[in-house]
């Protein structure tokens, strides 16, 4: 395995060249940030911010390089160890977590923003069981990859669409972690995202009431220093047997997720138009 510092340098190329290169993600970025409040180019879902627009065209391609570093360090995750894990991320954000270790643990959801997959490993590093919710890649061979790095970091995995009944038996001893800003299932809930009437998961905020466990929306996002570091709000509560209120946790998940993704906007890899699809009302 070449070191970081050289998958970087490579990871950069390779953004580049896919920007580039890609019509389709240019016009996807380009989308999606148009609707972010304070970006130049675009209105916003809330209207634009005055004395913080950034130009969207400059972010997109920023945005590119970024996940090549993102998917560079997932690849280089095998070499990461309690010894050399700070020189990457800010270890002592990620204490406050430490508590869940014990059981009954937690629900841990993100955002495809920052490292999400970095955040996975720290939370396995700090003796938290983890289980963790996979869309697996379509290629098998990528898919057998992704899986043997996550499973050598010593999360579980469970595939998008497990059996609600399977799920709960799954993570019965074990916290799961969820990405909650794309719904891979179909079977998510109506709500609106930067303006956008999309589907959005919330079984996992269900679970987390069936279990009388909270919900910690969080994510790991790259600093100054060059270090990641968790950013993360208060745990959030669903009570058993109200889906009300399970939705209602999922909702305020969405609207965290917006402040984080207005926040730290070159850090937001997602890669699908947002709305891109007209969602009715459920």
């Amino acid at each position: 395995m070449l070191p970081l510092s050289v998958l970087y340098v490579l990871a950069d190329i390779v953004g580049e060249i896919w920007y580039l290169a890609s019509p389709r993600l240019r016009a996807v970025l380009a989308h999606n940030l148009a609707l972010v409040p304070g970006l130049a180019g675009g209105d916003g879902a809330g209207g634009n911010a005055p004395g913080r627009a950034r130009p969207i065209g400059n972010l997109a391609r920023r945005i590119s390089r970024n996940f090549g570093r993102v998917v560079a360090e997932f690849l280089y995750s095998p070499r990461i160890t309690p010894g050399n894990v700070g020189d990457l991320v800010d270890m002592a954000s990620f204490e406050v977590l430490r508590k869940y270790a014990e059981p009954p643990g937690a629900v841990f959801a993100t955002a495809h923003l920052g490292n999400w997959e970095l955040g996975g490993t720290v939370l396995a590093m700090l003796g938290i069981n983890l289980a963790v919710i996979v869309y697996d890649d379509p290629d098998s061979r990528i898919a057998r990859l992704f899986r043997g790095i996550r499973r050598g970091r010593g999360m579980g995995m469970l595939p998008v669409g497990t059996a609600p009944r399977d799920l709960v038996s799954a993570v019965r001893e074990a916290s799961l972690g969820v990405v909650a800003d794309r719904d891979f299932s179909g079977r998510g809930m109506v709500t609106r995202f930067f303006g956008k009437r999309v589907r959005m998961p919330v079984a996992y905020a269900g679970l987390a009431a069936a279990r009388g466990v909270p919900v910690i929306l969080g994510v790991c996002v790259k600093t100054e220093d060059g270090r990641y570091r968790l950013v993360a709000g208060e745990p959030m509560h669903a009570s058993r047997n109200d889906p009300e209120s399970a939705r209602g946790v999922a909702a305020e998940c969405i609207r965290r997720i917006e402040k984080y993704v207005e926040e730290y906007p070159e850090q937001w890899y997602l890669f699908e138009k947002v709305g891109g699809g007209e969602e009715r009302d459920e």
